[in-house]
């Protein structure tokens, strides 16, 4: 009877899962539409490359509650990003590096590092994010998972509006990441729900680079998961344009752990 009983629980649950998920189905392709013209132009320009090849900037990071730190930060379109901790501003202490092949993390206290390839960073196929992605979120700008050209992508993109509110957000059809479009044509919302994950990034203050286009200056962003969460709001300062390539990090002298380990040497500092 105990057995008879839990596989009727377990048939429910089923049932019900499958009915909720029917329903999510159901509302995305209820609610998304074909891009006309003018908002397939300004899917299009959010696609394409921005109007500069790189940026540099210093970025205050507070996670959660906890009070401020400085990082630098230096990237290149479609080739780096990389991010840097400096203590007092003179010693650098700890680098990420990322880039459309892989990710390295090193930390100069220890003398270790570590890297694995783009594609294998934990949750990342489940998010079905690749380095597009991450590199728009820093910049501002949309991706669509693992297509290029804005021409080819934005056949991949759909369009939801927010009520009565003048702001659009695409959608990617591939990787179901949502963006928020304002009437400036900022993104000014990033989000993305998988299970009882849910990821979002709220860009505001826009400023432009000189010479430029318009950057956000905050970063609001947010990751719930289950019960859980975890806040951080990054502040850009100081942002120019970074016309020169970005300098590697040399490796030698350093000895290689598993990313596990750094994994949880960070998640320890956090």
């Amino acid at each position: 009877m105990r057995h008879r009983t839990d596989s009727l629980k377990a048939v429910s649950i089923l049932a019900v899962a499958l009915c909720v998920i029917s329903m999510m189905l159901l509302q995305s392709c209820g609610s998304a539409r074909q891009l006309k013209s003018e908002s397939q132009d300004k899917a299009t320009m959010l696609l394409s490359d921005p109007p500069l090849t790189g940026f540099s900037a210093r970025a205050s990071v507070a996670l959660g509650s906890n009070s401020p730190f400085t990082v630098s930060v230096r990237t290149r379109w479609d080739e780096i990003i990389q991010i840097s901790y400096n203590a007092l501003g003179l010693v650098e202490i700890a680098v990420v590096e990322l880039t459309p092949d892989k990710i390295i993390l090193i930390s100069r206290v220890n003398r270790i590092y570590s890297e694995l390839p783009f594609s294998q960073v934990p949750y990342i196929n489940d998010l079905k994010a690749d380095f597009r992605t991450v590199q728009g979120l820093f910049w501002g700008r949309m991706s669509v998972y693992r297509i290029k050209n804005p021409a080819e992508a934005v056949s991949h993109v759909s369009m939801l509006r927010k009520g009565r509110s003048e702001e659009i957000i695409f959608v990617d059809d591939a990787s179901d990441f949502r963006y928020t479009i304002d009437t400036s044509d900022h993104v000014v919302s990033v989000s993305k729900s998988i299970l009882l994950y849910k990821a979002s990034i709220d860009y505001s203050s826009f400023s432009g680079i000189p010479g430029s286009f318009q950057m956000p200056q905050i970063l609001d962003c947010h990751i719930n998961y289950g019960l859980k969460s975890l806040s951080a709001k990054v502040r850009y300062r100081n942002l120019s344009v970074q016309n020169g390539a970005v300098s590697r990090n040399d490796l030698s002298g350093l000895r290689r752990v598993e990313f596990s380990e750094m994994l949880d040497m960070i998640k320890s500092l956090i």
